[in-house]
């Protein structure tokens, strides 16, 4: 455990970074700790860019998102996927329908990263 200068505490079980924005039209940061941006790649694929650098790349990283209106089925429920992109200046997530396979822009996505 260590505390900062500014007087955080830091851990291992200390989020190094954490956002929730949304994924349509333009992607917006809502709330953020150590995010300075978000990259919109495509469809549903995304790069969210660390404001401080990671020690390393061999952190733990999760993600979640909202489904779309209306009731639940595979077109309009989604999944949150990290996917396979990952620095210690990044990490990429990307958003499907519930299917898994079809990639789609969500409203809410969230990103929580822990490590060194």
């Amino acid at each position: 455990f260590h505390i900062t200068g500014d007087g955080r505490g830091l851990s291992q079980f200390t989020a190094k970074a954490w956002v929730n924005f949304n994924g349509t039209s333009t992607p917006a940061i809502r709330d953020s700790h150590n995010v300075s941006s978000i990259t919109d790649n495509a469809t549903g694929r995304y790069d969210v860019n660390f404001t401080v650098s990671l020690t390393n790349a061999d952190f733990s990283a999760l993600g979640n998102c909202t489904k779309g209106g209306g009731s639940a089925s595979a077109a309009n429920s989604s999944v949150s996927y990290i996917g396979e992109g990952r620095s210690t200046n990044y990490v990429s997530v990307e958003s499907y329908q519930a299917d898994g396979s079809t990639l789609r822009d969500s409203t809410f996505i969230n990103v929580g990263v822990f490590g060194d």
